[in-house]
């Protein structure tokens, strides 16, 4: 027997036994996947969003099985996904509360009040990390950075400043990661009334803020003293809304936005188009 015949029997045996290895480990170390994992998973949008706080729609049918997560977590789904999981699991689908992004300024191209002229590449990241070119360092830079980072077409810069659409935010959290300065919040959205929020996000005493920003809060407390079931509260020099309140008083935040001096308490409606911000 030569040695090329004895090389190649070597070989084989080799090759024998490292199969017989993979077949003994396949049987004795599988993992068995939960078919209802491929069920739920054919039921998600598959946008991968991260909105339902995993990093994927597969992650989320698996947290869902594993008792981890409820099923009315995935806001693009929405109400029917949640209905359709609850059901393979024999669970309760629980209620969906549509949330959307807000933007917590009102300065765009027209209004901004620019300290210096950025000449880099159009980021808000980057103009942002060099110290920005506003007079507002709370302000929105509008570079769209939140723009490029919304996969449902939910934002759109207009005059320089992002709007969004509610009917097709998803709340996925997309641009508020994106956003160095944090202008964007993610509130619960109801149907009828919208939602209330203040469109400033500045920390600076009223006359800084006077000065750098003509849309901005003033941290005048007006909204805090006339409300009669404590709407708002004024903290660090910025109107905060109290969400539960304002939906038992809904009549008294309707005044309370006519009294703001500033108009920085704004009312986003059920129907707002982009490029046609119905705020009052």
């Amino acid at each position: 027997m030569g040695p090329l015949t004895i090389s190649l029997l070597g070989m084989g045996g080799l090759s024998a036994g490292l199969a017989a290895a993979l077949g003994v480990a396949d049987r004795y170390l599988r993992v068995e996947t939960d078919p209802r994992v491929e069920r739920i998973a054919d039921i998600l949008p598959g946008a991968n969003c991260g909105g339902c706080g995993l990093p994927g729609c597969r992650n989320y049918a698996e947290a869902v099985v594993k008792g981890e997560a409820p099923p009315n977590k995935c806001a693009p789904g929405g109400s029917e996904a949640a209905r359709e999981i609850a059901a393979i699991m024999g669970t309760e689908a629980g209620e969906v509360i549509k949330r959307i992004a807000v933007v917590h300024c009102r300065s765009g191209n027209n209004e901004r009040k620019v300290r210096a002229r950025y000449v880099g590449p159009q980021t808000c990241l980057l103009a942002d990390s060099l110290g920005g070119h506003t007079e507002c360092t709370y302000g929105c830079l509008g570079l769209g950075d939140c723009v490029e980072a919304c996969t449902f077409d939910a934002l759109a810069l207009v005059d320089g400043l992002p709007v969004v659409d509610p009917d097709r935010c998803t709340a996925c959290g997309n641009c508020v990661q994106a956003c160095p300065r944090g202008i964007f919040s993610l509130e619960p959205f109801d149907a009828e009334y919208g939602v209330v929020y203040v469109a400033c996000n500045s920390k600076d005493r009223g006359p800084v803020a006077r000065r750098v920003c003509d849309q901005s809060c003033l941290g005048c407390g007006i909204c805090e003293k006339k409300s009669e079931h404590g709407l708002f509260e004024v903290k660090d020099f910025l109107a905060i809304p109290d969400r539960e309140a304002i939906r038992e008083h809904p009549e008294e935040a309707d005044d309370l936005i006519e009294k703001c001096p500033r108009s920085s308490i704004v009312r986003m409606y059920a129907r707002v188009k982009i490029g046609k911000a119905d705020a009052a």
